[in-house]
């Protein structure tokens, strides 16, 4: 069975990849907006993720015809009174546009100098839609920024945000805890479960 991920983030990918094996859905053949025709991106101007994440998963799938997972992913941060949120992936943007990710670390990290409250919170909301079936999930992180970034092995704000019970960033973490413990895998993990009776089916 063939599953569109609708993104072009090739970290997003194998953390979805690794999720369908350890749920042994081994006949699930992912693919990503780069294996198929360059279509014009959608608008995403929800003001919730799981707003933005319902926004893409229609569009793609009415592009494509395809069974689709989408999904909005962002960061909170309490002293920012929960910035960068639905902007997250545009935060340091001067056209409001998807930038580089190094410049969004930097916008946080220049904001949050000084400031005694690190608390944050990463939310990953997902869906899946194939023409009939809409199912969504929800996952959450709560950990704290850190003064510079740390670790290299993730993407995104991963290596500001640390996980206080591990003293490490997400960046730093090996892949297996990773994807056991973050905000995305939560959600794919409820997703997938929603969908595993549906994939075994076709």
């Amino acid at each position: 069975m063939k599953i569109l991920l609708a993104t072009g983030n090739n970290g997003k990918l194998i953390e979805m990849q690794n999720m369908f094996k350890a749920a042994n859905l081994h006949d699930v053949e992912i693919l990503t907006l780069k294996d198929l025709e360059e279509v014009e991106e959608p608008v995403e101007d929800g003001n919730t993720f799981l707003a933005n994440a319902y926004i893409k998963v229609m569009y793609y799938y009415d592009k494509f015809k395809l069974p689709t997972i989408s999904d909005d992913t962002g960061l909170l941060v309490e002293a920012l009174n929960n910035a960068p949120g639905v902007l997250s992936a545009r935060y340091g943007s001067v056209n409001g546009k998807h930038t580089d990710p190094k410049k969004n670390l930097e916008r946080i990290i220049r904001e949050m100098v000084n400031e005694t409250n690190r608390a944050c919170k990463f939310v990953t909301a997902m869906y899946f839609y194939d023409g009939t079936n809409l199912i969504s999930s929800i996952g959450e992180l709560v950990g704290k920024i850190v003064e510079e970034p740390r670790g290299t092995k993730s993407f995104g704000y991963s290596s500001i945000f640390e996980i206080p019970e591990y003293k490490m960033t997400l960046a730093e973490i090996d892949d297996e805890l990773r994807y056991k413990i973050n905000h995305r895998g939560k959600a794919a993990r409820l997703l997938i479960g929603q969908l595993k009776d549906y994939i075994i089916k076709k």
